[in-house]
């Protein structure tokens, strides 16, 4: 994710400290929905802020029974 851009190292770190010890489904689950959605943000489909709150939205449901 670092190395797409999706994240910043600082990101990452922060996203390591809420996916560790969840499910590796979940967590394979979110890393692609965050990709995917870093793909709309590529294609201007989707606003840094809209890319930015959605990508922690995911990942800090990781685990979360819905």
């Amino acid at each position: 994710m670092v190395q797409d851009g999706a994240l910043t190292p600082d990101e990452w770190q922060r996203a390591k400290v809420v996916i560790v010890g969840k499910p590796k489904d979940k967590q394979a689950e979110s890393i692609k929905r965050v990709a995917r959605f870093y793909r709309a943000y590529r294609n201007e489909a989707l606003s840094r802020a809209d890319f930015n709150r959605t990508k922690w939205d995911i990942l800090s449901q990781i685990g979360q029974h819905h």
